[in-house]
């Protein structure tokens, strides 16, 4: 079981109110319907990234061929930032072989995002993957 952390909220902000305010969304395989969610990602990387179209464009550039989304890698999980061919075979070993996409409703998310959250994960199993919140410690007064 991998348990994978994205401590970078602003990102993860921007990635929920980019999916809230684009006119149409992308869905994954299986799903009937597509709303605002964000997908959950694992190709050379593993990274949650915003449903939304048109795309958020990371230069802020115009969604076309080859532009690259904005996307927040799971710590440990960049390609940019880490050997590339390490990182491939750390999201290989931590989530499987197959590159895939998941649908993360914004509805099972979002509530839980406080002020105090410091950060999210994914904890991925064989069979499923759930999600939480990282808060900030409490200060205690002596």
């Amino acid at each position: 079981m991998a348990k994978l952390i994205f401590n970078d909220m602003a990102g993860v902000r921007r990635l929920i109110a980019h999916a809230k305010a684009a006119p149409d969304h992308s869905k994954c395989f299986g799903e009937k319907v597509a709303k605002p969610a964000l997908h959950f990602v694992k190709d050379e990387g593993i990274y949650l990234m915003s449903n939304g179209k048109p795309r958020d464009i990371a230069d802020g550039k115009a969604d076309t061929l080859g532009a690259k989304s904005f996307v927040v890698y799971a710590k440990g999980y960049d390609p940019v930032k880490g050997n590339r061919s390490d990182v491939w075979s750390a999201a290989r070993e931590a989530v499987g072989g197959d590159d895939f996409s998941e649908s993360i409703d914004l509805a099972d998310i979002e509530p839980a995002i406080t002020d105090q959250t410091t950060g999210i994960f994914i904890t991925v199993s064989k069979t499923k993957f759930s999600i939480g919140t990282i808060e900030r410690a409490a200060k205690r007064r002596v």
